[in-house]
């Protein structure tokens, strides 16, 4: 497929997916404009673009102000020059007027090239081919118990990627409708809150039997797995990590259809030569932690769920990975549960409860075959492309 970048103005944006491009396809072509009708042929891991990691702040300046076309193969690209009725030239450094080099040999033709003028873009082109392409993470999530709290879920998953050092999450929603009875997904009220800019509807990826009433999982457009992909691609140019959800809680079972999803979405990541990780958010393996408890409070821990108060939990609670364990304290008391993360309902903060400890154990150490069980039922564990 022909893609496109082109930065009207120094801002980067299309810089940086350009530059994503390269990383995914090293073996591909690209047509720079010189001219109106004048474009010049590279290679995509041409030494004049420099490394494929150089971001727009780094360059001090956009790749991308001169228009790019990209595709995977060069006969392709030539032949939509010929129908738009530019003329080509080839760079004279990475294809020297010959065919274009391919897989490794490409890597030497670049190396030999420019090993006395550029080093440092050449070690960077080493560096990139000997690794896989592009190395991603994403999350699967169940907004079930937030839909009335959606603000509260924002500002704790800002929290928690600003933490790992990106920038608030974006959310692809997989759902087939999204006319629901949670008011904070209804409809278009749950893109209205996150913004248009962080927001993705992939109706393809829902689960066509909902609509016709029937059981187990069919989806829509299995072939939509790559448009998601490509936004979390996008996404990553941005240090931002795509979350993407349905209704049904982790802890469900059948499994819901997003663990079909992610099965999609790990095979065409794999296809196309992209390391990825898909995990349920927040992601993580499980930690222990303890908590204070004021008496009111270790009342109420009797029941269901562990109150935490009104303000966004701190020490990662908020966000705790799945199959947990919270060691809760009041006075000379003390109780070890296995829970995930927290969430907010009837005003406060509340940690689930899953299973409870040993009346004796004052650690969480009775809980961990139980966590590695709960994780393991639930898919809560990081799958790989």
């Amino acid at each position: 497929m022909v893609m496109e970048f082109h930065d009207q103005a120094e801002v980067g944006e299309c810089h940086a997916r350009f530059q994503n491009w390269r990383r995914l396809h090293p073996g591909g072509f690209f047509l720079t404009f010189t001219g109106k009708r004048q474009v010049r042929l590279h290679a995509a891991l041409c030494l004049h673009s420099g490394s494929v990691d150089w971001t727009f702040e780094e360059s001090g300046h956009s790749l991308t102000k001169a228009r790019k076309v990209c595709q995977e193969s060069e006969e392709p690209l030539l032949a939509w020059a010929e129908r738009e009725g530019v003329k080509v030239s080839r760079c004279a450094d990475c294809l020297r007027g010959q065919p274009a080099p391919k897989g490794r040999d490409l890597l030497i033709h670049a190396v030999r090239a420019g090993a006395e003028e550029e080093p440092r873009q050449v070690d960077s082109v080493r560096k990139d081919h000997s690794q896989p392409q592009v190395k991603l993470s994403a999350f699967s999530w169940g907004y079930w118990g937030w839909g009335n709290a959606v603000p509260h879920f924002l500002s704790a998953a800002a929290a928690a990627e600003a933490a790992r050092d990106f920038k608030p999450p974006v959310f692809a929603d997989v759902r087939l409708r999204r006319s629901v009875r949670a008011p904070g997904f209804d409809g278009s009220a749950f893109e209205k809150a996150v913004g248009q800019d962080r927001y993705r509807w992939f109706d393809g990826l829902g689960n066509a039997r909902i609509a016709t009433h029937e059981r187990g999982v069919q989806i829509a457009k299995p072939g939509d797995a790559n448009h998601l992909l490509d936004f979390i691609l996008e996404q990553a140019a941005a240090r931002r990590r795509v979350i993407f959800f349905c209704a049904c809680p982790p802890n469900r079972l059948p499994p819901c259809h997003r663990h079909e999803v992610t099965r999609l979405l790990l095979k065409a990541a794999r296809a196309r030569n992209v390391d990825l990780t898909v995990v349920e958010w927040p992601g993580g393996e499980p930690v222990r932690r303890e908590v204070s408890l004021d008496p009111t409070q270790w009342k109420q821990a009797g029941g269901a769920t562990i109150p935490l108060g009104m303000s966004l939990p701190k020490d990662g609670l908020a966000t705790l990975p799945w199959g947990s364990t919270v060691v809760i304290r009041s006075g000379t008391d003390a109780r070890a549960i296995l829970t995930g993360p927290a969430f907010f309902l009837k005003g406060q903060w509340r940690l689930p409860k899953f299973e409870v400890g040993d009346p004796d154990d004052r650690t969480g150490r009775s809980l961990e075959r139980k966590a590695r069980e709960f994780r393991e039922q639930y898919s809560c564990n990081e799958r790989h492309s």
